[in-house]
């Protein structure tokens, strides 16, 4: 994964936004009222405004920020409680912050944000999760030197602020998730039109406006680490988008960016600013990156990927509740139920190989009530012979994953399923999009890297190679059934 090329994408966001906090630091430092904060974040909405229109014209899609009102009240909601939070990071610094202990307090923003989800969006907080919090609030009292209760309740000003940046950042990740269908010109431009608006009532309110027009000695630096805070900001978008777009799967991406952030933003910290390195900075920052992975479902993943059997158990039980409700087990063929390959003999005669395995437990399935469902891209008489012999059914020559999908929802309403009952077992890119109507999605062992990444289960064995069966006798382990036939 070093080599692919969306790699120097990942690392090139985790160094603007290290860059954005750097330079965050230089105008605390540079700050001698409470309107520069408030300038400051003038500056970082006016090239989020000036990022969204630009953007619209090139790629002409202008038209987009103009998206529906729940949209763009989302988005000036967002904006509002963004420039808060900005300028509460500025005032960090002004009082002297730690960049590194700053960067870990307000990262633990994942955890108030998955409770957010939790209570108002219904997403899962499972064992894992749980653990997750408490290495999370491990990490933040270990940055923090291990304090008594008597040092927590005399924490500097800039460590307060710094937990109240984390709370308002969970709140953005919730408004975040609410308007997640809008376009991102659409935040980009009304997030930043509420900034400056915030911005500039804070200056009028303080009677500071003619901060706007000083462009002495002293300012003009601090609009320069303005300018350089909002250039960097709007980098760090920028290479988000590029990293994706050029194919970085979430799972990779979450662990390598959130850890280079953290790592450089300790290291810079000490070399620019002349902040101490100490050893609670490095080990919180590693119990953090532990913190992360267990609490996040693509960083989780992406471990699943290197040890899927024994990193199964976290998730265990929550795999067990989703494997009860299976009445529907869709699969494809080849990949599946084969081992991937086509064999040709010197007449053009197509063949492929099965495992008799996992025919033994497609009947088993159908002996306790499961209907089992073959949907396969290709029209090939080797799957309607294959189906034949099981006696099930399989839908042929589907184009793509969006075809598979539709067939598969309209399989489960001729049948009565519900999504929940509904499992599927794919193994490539096309197989993607089907995972999002069922209930419990599989792949097998060979898989391509974004299914493994993606699905509950992810069996030992490779395709066509008994994996059908391990499934098979997973799920009737759970519902409680005997395996026999």
């Amino acid at each position: 994964m070093a080599g692919e090329s969306w790699m120097k994408w990942i690392l090139l966001e985790a160094v603007f936004k290290t860059g954005a906090k750097l330079f965050q630091k230089s105008v605390g430092q540079l700050s001698v009222t409470f309107g520069h904060a408030y300038a400051a974040t003038l500056v970082i909405g006016l090239f989020q405004v000036i990022y969204a229109v630009s953007r619209g014209l090139t790629d002409k899609s202008l038209g987009s920020i103009l998206d529906a009102p729940k949209h763009i009240f989302g988005a000036i909601l967002y904006g509002i409680i963004f420039s808060v939070a900005t300028i509460l990071t500025f005032l960090v610094f002004a009082s002297g912050g730690d960049v590194g202990v700053n960067t870990l307090i307000v990262t633990l923003s994942i955890v108030p944000g998955a409770l957010i989800g939790y209570f108002l969006f219904g997403n899962t907080l499972n064992f894992r999760k749980i653990l997750g919090i408490v290495f999370a609030a491990a990490a933040g009292y270990t940055v923090l030197g291990y304090p008594s209760l008597a040092e927590i309740s005399n924490l500097p000003l800039w460590i307060e602020l710094s937990f109240a940046v984390m709370l308002l950042l969970a709140v953005i990740q919730g408004i975040a998730q609410w308007i997640k269908e809008s376009h991102p010109l659409t935040l980009s431009f009304w997030g930043g039109l509420a900034t400056i608006l915030v911005s500039l009532g804070g200056l009028f309110w303080l009677n500071q406006v003619e901060l706007l027009a000083d462009f002495s000695l002293s300012m003009r630096k601090f609009w320069l680490a303005a300018a350089g805070t909002s250039v960097f900001f709007v980098g760090a978008l920028i290479f988000n988008l590029l990293s994706y777009k050029f194919g970085a799967f979430i799972a990779f991406k979450n662990l390598v960016m959130n850890s280079s952030y953290l790592i450089m933003t300790m290291i810079f910290g000490v070399l620019f600013f002349g902040e101490p390195a100490t050893f609670f900075k490095a080990f919180g920052t590693l119990i953090f990156l532990l913190a992360f992975v267990l609490f996040d479902d693509k960083s989780w993943a992406m471990v699943r990927i290197i040890f899927p059997r024994r990193a199964i158990w976290f998730s265990n039980q929550e795999l067990a509740e989703k494997l009860k409700n299976v009445k529907l087990l869709a699969m494809d063929f080849d990949g599946v139920l084969t081992d991937g390959f086509v064999y040709i003999d010197q007449n053009g005669k197509e063949t492929v190989r099965c495992s008799r395995k996992d025919g033994l437990s497609i009947e088993m399935l159908k002996r306790f009530g499961i209907t089992p469902y073959v949907i396969s891209k290709t029209i090939n008489p080797v799957v309607a012979a294959r189906c034949k012999t099981w006696n099930i059914k399989c839908s042929q020559g589907v184009a793509d994953a969006g075809g598979k999908a539709e067939i598969l929802k309209r399989i489960m309403s001729e049948y009565g399923f519900s999504q929940k009952e509904a499992a599927y077992i794919g193994d490539d890119l096309n197989d993607e999009a089907v995972f999002n109507v069922v209930g419990v999605s599989i792949t097998v062992a060979d898989a391509h890297p974004r299914i493994r990444s993606i699905v509950d289960y992810v069996a030992a064995a490779k395709g066509g190679q008994h994996a059908v069966r391990e499934i098979v006798e997973l799920i009737l382990t759970v519902q409680g059934h005997i395996l026999k036939f």
